[in-house]
């Protein structure tokens, strides 16, 4: 498997799409494995060109994986591909930031989807969850 990336003109065009979702709080999971957490970083930078704010996974009963400040601490869930969900009860109000980035993500390759659902659970209820899991088998 080729590890997910993303140039720079891909990064500019995802963040572009985003850019009218200014100020979106949003925070991630990933499945502890050395390509999620590769990926990692350029998510947050597109979301950060993009000025979304990235907020600590908060969750009891959940480990979460503490990184040095400037970095959020992120919360650890396996799955596969990229989910970015939203509280059920939220979706009136981040369905369209949410959609915005998965579809962005898939029209750059990555196999991304918007679920109006959150699994784990997560205490930032009014913020986006982005869930960065393995890369699917090509």
């Amino acid at each position: 498997k080729t590890p997910r990336k993303l140039n720079p003109e891909q990064q500019e065009r995802i963040a572009s799409k985003l850019k009218p979702f200014s100020g979106t709080q949003f925070d991630v999971a990933i499945t502890v494995a050395p390509e999620p957490q590769d990926f990692l970083p350029t998510v947050e930078g597109v979301l950060e060109m993009a000025e979304w704010t990235e907020l600590d996974w908060t969750q009891s009963n959940t480990v979460v994986f503490m990184r040095p400040p400037p970095h959020r601490a992120v919360g650890i869930f396996t799955l596969t591909g990229v989910a970015v969900q939203v509280h059920k009860e939220q979706v009136d109000k981040l369905w369209g930031a949410a959609t915005a980035l998965a579809e962005a993500l898939k029209a750059e390759g990555v196999d991304a989807r918007a679920e109006p659902r959150v699994i784990p659970p997560n205490d930032n209820n009014n913020a986006i969850h982005i869930l960065i899991g393995e890369k699917p088998k090509e």
